[in-house]
């Protein structure tokens, strides 16, 4: 594994480098992620939201069999709001 030092690193290099005008897509599930963002001048996290149920039918439907367990990850880690970022929901 990474040692999370050097992913930080890493991620703050590569967000240094984001143009303001950019989207970005982004499966972010830890709450350090998506606040990141929202440090940003001119900053807009919106973060999608479908439930789990529809993430699996979604992902068993179109994506290869590892997404199953990459949803289920997802929706492990407890999601948590950061302040200041969007909900919207998509999906039934």
């Amino acid at each position: 594994t990474v040692d999370r030092t050097v992913r930080d690193a890493a991620y703050q290099r590569w967000l240094s480098q984001v143009d303001k005008a950019d989207v970005v897509v982004w499966a972010a599930p830890e709450r350090w992620q998506r606040a990141a963002w929202l440090r940003q001048p001119e900053a807009r996290v919106v973060l999608v939201m479908a439930s789990e149920a529809e993430c699996l039918r979604r992902a068993q439907a179109e994506r290869p069999a590892a997404w199953t367990r990459l949803v289920r990850a997802w929706f492990a880690k407890d999601y948590q709001p950061v302040e200041g970022e969007e909900r919207v929901w998509s999906g039934s």
